[in-house]
């Protein structure tokens, strides 16, 4: 059974073999489901970043939550921020981010959030976390899960994310710049922004 351990205050984390299996994931991935489609939330953003283990962890995750009947878009390796721009951008109703964050390689975990819908904001992204994340762990315990037929659907969000960025950014001469981007994410995609945005740019 799974730990109660992993569900901390602000996200889910544990070592990825050990803590964190297929079936975990897949509890996991029901049991958030369950928790936004009883809040009739449906349409959910899932990315992951570069670890070894976030792709098997991203499957079963993906695999649980369309059999729960959410309707699930995959925007592949992403960093976290991008994965939050996703819910604002596609007006989402939440989603999660498989990454281990700054923690040592042989953790990794989730990040859950929701979109948050105004009349005046569009959507912005809310974190779930404490008891929310608590939740999560007594929707396995019960073992109660919803069921449905779900869909999967794969977009990549990264054009328009640069797109946003570098529409906010105005240097007023060309940088040289070292991108150090410590075996993260970023390393996919920051020379690229930096470069674009004219800078002389140089990869570490």
């Amino acid at each position: 059974m799974i730990s109660g351990t992993i569900f901390r205050e602000y996200d889910i984390r544990g070592i990825a073999d050990t803590d964190l299996t297929d079936e975990h994931a897949s509890l996991i991935g029901k049991a958030f489901a369950t928790h936004m489609l009883a809040q009739g939330r449906r349409r959910l953003v899932i990315g992951r970043d570069v670890r070894l283990s976030s792709e098997r962890l991203r499957n079963a995750m993906v695999e649980a939550m369309v059999s729960c009947g959410a309707e699930v878009v995959d925007t592949g390796v992403v960093p976290t921020p991008a994965q939050y721009f996703a819910i604002v951008h596609l007006q989402a109703d939440g989603g999660g981010m498989i990454t281990g964050s700054h923690n040592p390689i042989e953790y990794n975990g989730f990040k859950m959030s929701t979109g948050l819908k105004g009349v005046d904001t569009g959507v912005s992204v809310g974190a779930i976390y404490g008891a929310e994340i608590q939740e999560l762990y007594q929707i396995i315990q019960s073992g109660k899960f919803a069921k449905g037929n779900g869909r999967l659907e794969k977009v990549d969000i990264v054009p328009e994310y640069i797109g946003a960025i570098k529409a906010r950014i105005k240097l007023p001469k060309k940088l040289k710049i070292v991108v150090d981007a410590g075996n993260g994410c970023g390393g996919l995609f920051a020379p690229k922004i930096w470069k674009d945005l004219g800078c002389e740019v140089v990869e570490l």
